[in-house]
């Protein structure tokens, strides 16, 4: 009887072993990426035998790991408190550079037009119109994301509970903002009005002439919303009845602007397509983010009048 137990007890070790996966993991899968990140952090029989030789004379090599982390941390903290500091006054004078480079480059290009043509437009050439109208734009992105960098620092310093409660360092910042929306508006004045002059002259295909119109509205909607929205927050900060009153025109043109826009969409949709269809929608949320702008504007002027 022996020998036939023997022979079951085989048979029963080797049906667990065909049973069993494998890699003995027991049915779990584990990537390959992982399963080797894990196998690398094991420590290595040299590492055993230096935490041996190290707890042999009284070192507690817990104690020193756990040390030696606090003090990484640390260090990393301190790094990350130090960029957080400087992110603000970096950002600004990095807008400030480079609204300065694009404003000598503006003013090289009209230097060359009065060369050129003493300020008869008439006989400019297109290369050069073309070359003010694409400086003009790179200057006007360039003071909005400056007037951004301006209006959104520290803004987390004006919540309800500072209402009113004058911030020096914050009015600098919003008044710096306002300058640059304002010079931003300008910029777009004069590409409307140079947009006139390459759209008489044919010098812009119809399609460009279109698209270009129905986004120098959109462009002018959100220039005077973001004045509008700086002049409300210093309101906020000074208390001042005219801030009220300028960000409420300001909002007032910003939906009048998206208004010409839609009507233009109304009349270019069909030749234009998803082009004028997506300005509208951009239209569209900009004329509803002016819109609360103003509903609030309204009721703190009715709380105030």
């Amino acid at each position: 009887k022996a020998p036939v137990k023997d022979k079951a007890s085989k048979k029963q070790r080797r049906s667990r072993e065909e049973s069993a996966p494998a890699d003995n993991n027991f049915g779990l899968v584990v990537n390959d990426t992982i399963e080797s990140a894990s196998t690398d952090c094991r420590p290595s029989k040299n590492e055993s035998s230096l935490n041996k030789i190290k707890e042999s004379v009284g070192v507690d090599v817990e104690a020193l790991t756990s040390g030696r982390e606090a003090l990484e941390n640390e260090e990393a903290t301190a790094l990350q408190d130090g960029i957080d500091e400087i992110t603000d006054t970096d950002r600004q004078e990095q807008a400030g550079i480079r609204v300065k480079k694009l404003r000598r480059e503006l003013k090289l290009i009209q230097r060359e037009q009065q060369n050129a043509d003493c300020g008869d437009t008439s006989e400019i050439s297109a290369d050069l119109m073309r070359e003010t109208f694409y400086a003009q734009e790179s200057l006007r992105e360039a003071l909005v994301s400056a007037g951004r960098v301006y209006l959104n620092s520290s803004d987390e310093q004006n919540f309800p509970g500072s209402f009113m409660t004058e911030n020096p360092n914050r009015i600098r910042d919003l008044q710096k903002a306002f300058n640059y929306f304002d010079e931003a508006l300008a910029i777009l004045r004069a590409q409307t009005k140079l947009h006139r002059i390459l759209h008489n002259q044919k010098i812009l295909s119809p399609d460009e002439s279109r698209y270009s119109s129905r986004n120098l509205l959109l462009l002018h909607g959100r220039a005077v919303t973001n004045r509008g929205i700086t002049q409300f927050k210093l309101f906020q900060q000074k208390g001042k009845k005219s801030c009220l009153r300028d960000c409420i025109d300001d909002f007032e043109d910003a939906c009048f602007k998206v208004q010409s826009l839609l009507a233009c969409v109304k009349d270019d949709h069909v030749k234009d397509g998803l082009d004028a269809l997506d300005q509208q929608v951009q239209g569209l949320a900009l004329q509803a983010m002016a819109a609360r702008w103003m509903a609030v504007a309204l009721w703190y002027r009715k709380q105030y009048s």
